[in-house]
């Protein structure tokens, strides 16, 4: 059964897990966290479980991380690996995790829906030269499945990274503008997940997430938990979810509410990637240098004084990076994206200058069988782990400038919620 550790940030989530491999070393144990770092710390905290990590530098393993790790669960150890190795394991190392029994404890989700880097040429050679071919869905389809011959064995160098994924995971040729020429794979084996003895998530607001997505799409079933203190005031696991409110977050976090510096965001789509990527190929329409513009005003009249400049936190779409940074805020630019990281828990005052919507490619996908992503519980949930990423998280005074009308409703009305 997975359960669903769906708790807000800073409550105690990592540490009840590890509470828990400690209570129980009878048992074999893959973690699963986003960034390395976060792998020492389970290892520290841990002693008594030897986690290992895989390397890349073990010539016996051919320098591979693959490799060491499908060698390390036969051996029966207890493993600590980021989010981006757990994505490539391969059917064998799948069977082993299970065989083995593991309890797989994910941090954070992951993105289980990637696009795959490949020209649609490129595809084209692939398919037609029989290397790939069709086990699903078919012309009337917005999308068909694709799989690598098994019957071939590629020993060629240009496309091997495609065929490791071909053989491990299943490939979608998904319809943009009325072609289907946009290949997607699943990043994630999903029978990691539904074949584990057990499986525990630890994130947030998991329903605005394609990972819950996956699980409902494949009838995988789970259940949501919480996290509690004991009377000895450490953190584990509650059978149920534990109260969220915490009123006073929105005492804390003081959101920028300067209608000058707002009106940049004032459409329902402005500071999307769409919106950015426009703004960048068109500098002469002066929307980048206004952002930029009214990020310096923000830094230097809207937060304290006394907030210096290695204090301060951005993000925009990657396009936009380069183009943005000034030098009030020329480093600590921190992808939309990061979850788990606590780098940067000394910074109190936070820009973050995008309007988030899920691929319109990955959400038809879902939507056409038959699950539906809710697009402002998605853009909540991302908004809400990266602004955890700052001094928030230590229960400290917060200064935000969120320019996007969009986003900072969803922020105001969700903290409205946790103030009830």
């Amino acid at each position: 059964m997975i359960k669903v550790v769906d708790a807000r940030m800073g409550v105690g989530k990592t540490s009840a897990a590890i509470r828990y491999m400690n209570d129980h070393p009878e048992k074999r144990y893959l973690f699963i966290t986003p960034f390395i770092d976060e792998t020492k710390r389970v290892r520290d905290a841990c002693p008594g479980l030897h986690f290992w990590s895989p390397s890349n530098q073990l010539s016996e393993f051919e320098f591979r991380k693959t490799r060491h790790l499908r060698a390390l669960v036969e051996d029966g150890h207890n493993v600590a690996m980021t989010h981006a190795l757990f994505k490539m394991c391969d059917n064998e190392t799948v069977r082993l995790i299970t065989e083995r029994e593991y309890v797989v404890i994910i941090d954070e989700v992951i993105d289980v829906f990637t696009p795959l880097a490949i020209s649609p040429s490129d595809i084209k050679i692939i398919t037609d030269s029989g290397w790939l071919r069709g086990n699903g869905s078919g012309e009337q389809s917005d999308y068909e499945y694709f799989e690598a011959d098994a019957d071939k064995r590629y020993r060629g160098g240009a496309f091997n990274d495609l065929f490791v994924l071909a053989r491990n995971h299943r490939l979608i040729n998904i319809c943009e503008n009325g072609t289907k020429n946009r290949f997607y794979f699943w990043a994630l084996h999903k029978d990691l997940l539904a074949l584990s003895k057990e499986c525990y998530i630890l994130t947030y607001l998991f329903d605005g997430m394609p990972m819950k997505a996956l699980l409902d799409m494949n009838k995988i079933e789970y259940e949501y938990i919480g996290v509690c203190k004991d009377e000895n005031g450490e953190y584990r696991f509650a059978e149920s979810r534990v109260d969220d409110r915490a009123p006073w977050l929105k005492d804390l976090i003081h959101v920028c509410d300067n209608e000058r510096l707002n009106a940049i965001g004032d459409r329902k789509t402005a500071l999307s990637v769409s919106w950015t990527k426009n703004a960048v190929a068109n500098p002469s329409d002066g929307r980048i240098a206004q952002l930029r513009k009214n990020l310096n005003t923000f830094y230097r009249n809207y937060v304290p004084g006394e907030v210096r400049v290695n204090k301060r936190l951005w993000c925009t779409f990657k396009d936009a990076m380069g183009k943005v940074r000034d030098k009030g805020f020329y480093h600590n630019n921190l992808a939309w994206t990061a979850r788990a990281t606590n780098n940067y828990q000394d910074c109190s005052a936070l820009a973050y200058c995008v309007n988030i919507y899920l691929n319109p490619n990955i959400q038809n996908y879902f939507s056409m069988n038959g699950v539906e992503i809710d697009p402002d519980k998605y853009a909540l949930a991302n908004m809400v782990q990266w602004l955890w990423r700052g001094c928030i998280r230590q229960g400290k005074e917060m200064w935000v400038y969120i320019p996007s009308k969009r986003m900072r409703g969803l922020l105001i009305a969700w903290l409205d919620e946790l103030s009830k």
